[in-house]
């Protein structure tokens, strides 16, 4: 007989020793069975415990922490009957060989072994195994015994099929190896559908032992579901002198669960996480906490979804630490990285930009500013800068002309040259503009412009004596569109135009005197004869309410105020944005700096990454639309559908994230120190009056509806 076992020592002695409770498989065959043995052989061998190891060092253990490490035979059924063909100088060889093996272990100092079982031949199954030696795991042969027994020769040729388990003999607690399929279960992922089809074939229709409410739930990756469907868990202990009975412990760390397998003597058999694990950090829970600001959601709202859900959830502690640490600087870096890109494309050249400024809550109570350049050609954003009151002297009117001013700077600094610039009607930004850069061209808002104008007449009709005028509201705010439009840069043109309402309001579409700057009637086709039955709203020339609008046309601060909209310029784009922020930062909750800025980044992102898609079709390759209500205007209007986001850059997100998770050394901190830019360093909070402890305030409370 030739012993194969010189392998599996030099795999143990050469690779790394895996970490406690790891199993692994060995197979080493020879030729197929050509004589039966009487009984099973055993030896014990040992080898010494490797001095290095090369990789995952704070995971490795010497060899001497690990025990029953077992090698057996396999053998066909067919092979009954052989056992007499057997010669006896073989048996005398094989005990020959056990004898020298015993010797050296009782020679041998370290007390790792290796357990050998040779079984073969068609023993009897009520017949009691043969041992031929008592185990010591004090033996350990040399290298030279070890290559001399690889030349040992017989005339028996045996297959074996070794299995390697190693487990550490001071730790009873360790996992036993469990075996696993025979096949890896692969998996095929159908479409998600929303509920079974009538072509599953479940022979299930209702589970009414389950409670489907009051049941605990868990979030579960599908690798560690294809791992538990994978693992064969026995009923018994498989430990030497154990078979105790094995049960089940659960235990939920965040929307993650454990299972233990232990039997009733407390030995460990396998445990199962439903989700990996980073730095012991359950990935599910981290992603659980990024997904939460990514997806511009709140932890309270997703935290009660979760206990209405009876689903395991994770700590606000936990997900304000992944926030802080993790996913905001995440966030940052991407959107500085995604800004960077964006304005070297502009670099060195001339460009048109449209700004304005958004707070986060409505009056003049706003705690931030977001002012946000685009530019007007490619509708990219190239600056969002966020401005905190405390950073205006705690004046919330200061905050639009504060962004403005970084935002300029921002662009100027990446080295492109902002020839135009279009905003609402600010004062100060118009004042800033004109004395700082008078060589940039101002232009304002057409339709905040036209928003303005609509107010001011809708007040000016509201006089019962000017009621005449209100049919008049929505075709003075159309001119003043239709005259932006046809300027084309020429002021005197648009004002000619502008004038030229007057006349048009009257029923006159000629008249005889003009200003030089444009023809003297109206440019639209001829109108109509309404018919003597249809009631018309001219305007009487001597009317009160005509004196009103030739009072509004020609006021001076109107006139002073149309050349900013010459170059028919306007911010919707802008609009669009603003209403994209609301996703991430609704103005009914409050947030720290650092959340806001994280979220209005997001915003960014979203509308950079999603600005761009087509117009939606459907399966004939018509256009889509979807009809709109507007409680202003009171009509209804057709909007175009666009594609349906993606959200494909949330992905290189989350992975950023988890690569920081890698990085990160030490525990997670408790408290944050501030950033630089932070402007709870300028002042901790916005409050005029520094903040009182709670208890005294406790005790100063006093109620109107108590003693």
């Amino acid at each position: 007989m030739m012993f194969r076992y010189a392998s599996v020592v030099q795999e143990v002695h050469e690779s790394d020793i895996p970490v406690p409770g790891a199993s692994a498989s060995i197979e080493a065959c020879t030729s197929q069975f050509t004589k039966p043995t009487e009984a099973s052989t055993t030896l014990i061998t040992s080898t010494p415990a490797p001095k290095e190891h090369s990789r995952h060092e704070e995971t490795c253990v010497p060899m001497s922490d690990f025990s029953d490490i077992e090698a057996q035979s396999s053998h066909s059924s067919d092979l009954s009957g052989i056992e007499a063909m057997q010669s006896d100088s073989e048996k005398s060889t094989n005990a020959s060989l056990l004898s020298r093996y015993q010797q050296k272990a009782k020679e041998a100092e370290d007390t790792s072994f290796i357990e050998i079982s040779l079984v073969g031949g068609s023993a009897s199954e009520n017949e009691p195994e043969e041992e031929m030696y008592q185990r010591d795991p004090t033996y350990s042969p040399s290298q030279s015994e070890i290559e001399e027994e690889e030349e040992f020769d017989m005339d028996l040729d045996l297959e074996l099929e070794m299995s390697l388990s190693i487990l550490q003999t001071h730790l009873d607690t360790e996992p036993l190896h469990l075996p696993m399929a025979e096949d890896p279960i692969g998996i095929e992922e159908d479409p998600v559908d929303d509920e079974l089809r009538d072509e599953d074939n479940d022979p299930l229709d209702t589970d009414t032992e389950t409670d489907a409410v009051g049941e605990k739930k868990s979030i579960c990756f599908q690798s560690a579901l294809l791992e538990l469907a994978s693992i064969r868990i026995p009923t018994n202990c498989q430990r030497k002198a154990c078979g105790a009975e094995i049960s089940v412990r659960c235990r939920y760390v965040g929307c993650a669960i454990q299972m233990k397998w232990t039997c009733s003597n407390g030995h460990h058999v396998h445990t199962w996480d439903s989700q990996p694990r980073i730095k012991k950090v359950y990935a599910g829970n981290f992603l659980l906490s990024a997904a939460i600001l990514i997806s511009g959601n709140n932890f309270a709202k997703v935290a009660l979804l979760a206990k209405f859900l009876n689903l395991a959830m994770i700590g606000i502690t936990s997900h304000h630490r992944v926030q802080r640490v993790f996913t905001a600087p995440v966030i940052n870096n991407y959107f500085e990285e995604m800004m960077r890109t964006t304005l070297e494309k502009y670099r060195g050249k001339d460009i048109v930009v449209a700004g304005d400024g958004r707070n986060d809550s409505p009056g003049h109570s706003a705690m931030y500013c977001t002012y946000t350049f685009i530019e007007y050609e490619s509708k990219d954003i190239v600056a969002c800068q966020i401005v905190d009151k405390r950073m205006t002297q705690l004046k919330s009117t200061l905050m639009e002309k504060e962004g403005m001013i970084r935002a300029m700077e921002t662009v100027f600094n990446a080295g492109a040259n902002i020839k135009e610039i279009c905003t609402d009607a600010h004062v100060q930004i118009a004042h800033y503009l004109k004395t700082t850069y008078p060589d940039v061209k101002h232009s304002y808002d057409t339709w905040h412009g036209a928003k303005n104008l609509g107010k001011k007449l809708t007040a000016i009709a509201a006089e019962a004596r000017n009621k005449e005028l209100r049919p008049w509201i929505q075709d003075l705010i159309n001119h003043f569109w239709y005259c932006s439009r046809k300027a084309q840069g020429d002021e005197l043109a648009l004002l000619s135009r502008w004038r030229g309402i007057l006349h048009h309001v009257t029923n006159t579409h000629e008249w005889e005197l003009g200003d030089g700057s444009g023809p003297a009637e109206c440019e639209h086709a001829p109108l109509p004869d309404p018919g003597p039955d249809v009631e018309t709203k001219w305007l009487d020339p001597e009317s009160d309410a005509h004196h009103a609008l030739e009072k509004f046309v020609f006021d001076t601060r109107l006139l002073h105020t149309l050349q900013y909209y010459v170059n028919f310029r306007h911010t919707g784009e802008l609009e669009n944005f603003h209403e994209n922020i609301l996703m991430y930062a609704a103005k009914r909750f409050a947030y720290s700096y650092p959340m806001y800025k994280a979220r209005n980044q997001l915003a960014a992102i979203d509308y950079q990454k999603h600005k761009d898609r087509q117009h939606a079709k459907t399966k004939s390759g018509e256009p889509m639309y979807a009809r709109k209500y507007s409680k202003r205007n009171k009509n209804w209007s057709a909007v175009p559908i666009k594609e349906p986001k993606q959200y494909k850059y949330v992905a290189d997100i989350l992975r950023n994230a988890l690569d920081a998770l890698e990085r990160h050394e030490g525990p997670l901190p408790t408290r944050f120190p501030l950033e630089e830019s932070d402007p709870r360093q300028l002042k901790r909070t916005i409050a005029e009056v520094s903040p009182i402890p709670t208890k005294e305030l406790v005790l100063l409370k006093k109620s109107r509806f108590q003693d």
